[in-house]
């Protein structure tokens, strides 16, 4: 096989998690925040949303993207996607075109019925301008 080059000029990031050690992808200028809950049967797909800033005691906070456990009901703009199967749980968030406005406190939430049932994900992203970089 030939050797594999990609060249990434914009910006590096550093991934803290505060609930658990997850992987951060990238490719080509988009960002993958993992985010996923267990489906069993269809019973199981229900409603999320992902927002800016720490999760709130409800909803989301600058809410930025919002399902009905199925498909994309709300979303403030089109470089925030949904790229997985939402019908599997995976509600990982896609961003296209990332910029250092795009650092900060992100939210997943994931309404399971009941009290206080939700399951909550917060992640700080840090970004910052870099050095051109190369990966063969």
């Amino acid at each position: 096989k030939a050797p594999w080059v990609q060249c990434v000029s914009c910006c590096h990031a550093l991934l803290l998690w505060a609930e658990g050690k997850h992987t951060l992808q990238w490719t080509h200028l988009k960002w993958r925040y993992p985010c996923k809950y267990r489906v069993n049967n269809q019973n199981d797909i229900t409603t999320m949303c992902w927002g800016r800033g720490p999760c709130p005691a409800s909803k989301c906070s600058q809410q930025i993207l919002e399902t009905d456990g199925w498909r994309v009901t709300a979303r403030q703009s089109s470089r925030y996607q949904l790229e997985g199967t939402l019908a599997q749980g995976d509600v990982s968030l896609t961003i296209a075109n990332v910029a250092e406005a795009d650092g900060g406190v992100y939210c997943c939430r994931v309404e399971i019925p009941g009290w206080f049932n939700d399951e909550l994900n917060n992640l700080e992203v840090v970004i910052e301008k870099g050095e051109q970089s190369f990966f063969v």
